[in-house]
């Protein structure tokens, strides 16, 4: 059984006084692999850097011996961390996902990997800078996709990215 709680939205106002976070605690129900409890902890941002500029974050925090492929391995794994967003004209990105720390490469020879990948094996933040290009409320779904190893389940997080009245926030839905 997974389940998910959510705390308050997060929200960066226009003087970037209030910073707020919304956690996701992905919750098993029994104890499954060499971790005592939940696998991992998301959690979600948005800071202002300009008038127009903000930073998305995404921390991931890893509990027990739980770990994921990180987005900067070069091989096609379909269980890759990804941060996708609907296309929308309200923002543009400002350069590529930054992942800090950022992962090194190791060759893995379990019959599933069997050569180079990138894994993240430590609490991980991930960062998009973004470029408002209106003023005006909107709304843009999306998610957060991984699959979470040891336990070796696709994790899919939706989240909307929203504007309203001049605040910009992050939200989790259909958890």
């Amino acid at each position: 059984m997974v389940s998910c709680t959510s705390e308050t939205p997060i929200n960066s106002n226009k003087d970037n006084t209030q910073i707020d976070t919304t956690t996701i605690a992905q919750s098993l129900g029994d104890n499954y692999g060499p971790f005592i409890g939940d696998p991992y902890d998301i959690s979600f941002g948005v800071k202002l850097i300009d008038t127009t500029t903000y930073e998305l974050s995404i921390a991931m925090n890893l509990n027990g011996q739980s770990y994921f492929v990180s987005p900067n391995s070069t091989r096609n794994f379909k269980g890759k961390f990804q941060f996708v967003m609907a296309t929308n004209e309200s923002y543009i990105n400002l350069g590529p996902l930054v992942e800090t720390p950022e992962t090194k490469e190791e060759i893995d020879p379990h019959p599933f990997v069997d050569g180079p990948v990138n894994w993240v094996r430590q609490n991980t933040m991930y960062k998009q800078q973004i470029q408002l290009k209106t003023a005006k409320d909107f709304e843009v779904r999306g998610h957060v996709q991984f699959v979470i190893e040891p336990r070796c389940t696709l994790e899919k997080i939706p989240v909307i990215l929203k504007q309203e009245n001049g605040v910009l926030k992050f939200e989790v839905f259909g958890c």
